[in-house]
């Protein structure tokens, strides 16, 4: 599967950027075209997908290699983050696990969201080991693992095991999917 506007750009593994594999990328695709506004953070492939499409894809990203490549993105980085005026329906993202820490990340989200008449629905990739600390810092958003193991093109698949999207009441859990995902992290 072709990558389109991101065919030949390398992975920047310094920044923890990792593209999704062909069957995971059309995943959750599926479950951004369910919205009219979804805002894409650190998501290339999921905006290059949406563009192939001929669909407008919003993505805010650090890498400016991504300039010229993506029409939709804008630089953006969650440890400084600033107001986007984009009034997202649903914002989705794909954060460094080790770069960024929880709080700075609900802070981030909570800033994308401001402009919106209503709270966005969310999406977060990340560590099935961090679930009890995600879930009680996005508490609100009553965030819980939705869709995965997630798939990625370099990853080690020991690694990709433990990676979903986790999701709010407003996201629906994939069929063949452990629907309301994996049990409590401790147990």
């Amino acid at each position: 599967m072709s990558r389109g506007a991101l065919d030949g750009l390398a992975e920047d593994t310094r920044h923890e950027q990792f593209f999704f594999d062909p069957p995971t990328t059309s995943a959750l695709l599926a479950e951004v075209r369910r919205f009219e506004r979804p805002l894409l953070v650190c998501l290339p492939s999921l905006a290059a997908a949406l563009e192939a499409e001929g669909r407008p894809a919003r993505l805010l990203d650090r890498d400016r290699r991504l300039r010229g490549r993506l029409r939709g993105w804008e630089r953006f980085d969650l440890l400084q983050p600033h107001l986007v005026f984009a009034q997202p329906d649903a914002i989705f993202i794909d954060p460094p696990f080790a770069g960024v820490p929880l709080p700075a990340l609900k802070a981030a989200v909570e800033l994308l969201g401001a402009d919106s008449p209503r709270r966005p629905a969310l999406g977060i990739c990340h560590l099935l080991d961090r679930r009890d600390e995600l879930e009680q810092i996005f508490a609100a958003e009553g965030l819980r693992p939705m869709r995965g193991p997630l798939g990625y093109v370099s990853v080690a698949d020991r690694t990709q095991a433990r990676i979903w999207l986790y999701g709010c009441s407003l996201m629906r859990a994939a069929p063949g999917d452990r629907a309301a995902g994996p049990g409590p992290a401790g147990g």
